[in-house]
């Protein structure tokens, strides 16, 4: 089953897909958000989810390091439920997964692959959905006793 992940932003839509297996996450080009109206983002994710074959979905929920549900919950909260909405019409189910610390992970690891601040930042959200997706990947993955 592929599995498609989004991290919500004001202005861009993270976005990355899991292989078959759900083993590993690969980033897809970003959904640029910024002036457009949420029933579009939310039309462009269902396109996702039928072109990569998605069977599942997740977003990631802005957690603050103590736990709490930050203020960006209240704000994606529309378009979450919008999303979900419309996924909905096609048996896929929106889960909401904890984000905390995935957009600075994702901003190490370009930063250590070499990538300048300017291009960094056309990448930096389908950078952490992928970090997002393997974190809910690697969860799932039973553990082996060899």
């Amino acid at each position: 089953m592929r599995v498609l992940a989004l991290d919500l932003g004001l202005a861009r839509v993270g976005v990355a897909v899991s292989d078959v297996s759900e083993t590993l996450a690969f980033p897809r080009p970003m959904i640029a958000r910024k002036g457009m109206k949420d029933a579009v983002v939310a039309k462009r994710v269902l396109e996702l989810v039928v072109e990569e074959e998605a069977e599942h979905a997740i977003v990631g929920l802005p957690v603050s390091l103590r736990g709490k549900h930050e203020q960006a919950v209240a704000e994606q909260q529309p378009l979450v439920e919008l999303i979900q909405s419309v996924l909905a019409t096609h048996d896929i189910e929106l889960e909401r997964v904890d984000e905390r610390m995935t957009t600075k992970s994702a901003a190490r690891s370009l930063s250590e692959a070499g990538m300048d601040s300017r291009t960094a930042r056309q990448h930096i959200d389908s950078a952490a959905a992928t970090v997002l997706l393997q974190g809910w990947l690697d969860k799932r993955r039973p553990i082996r006793e060899d």
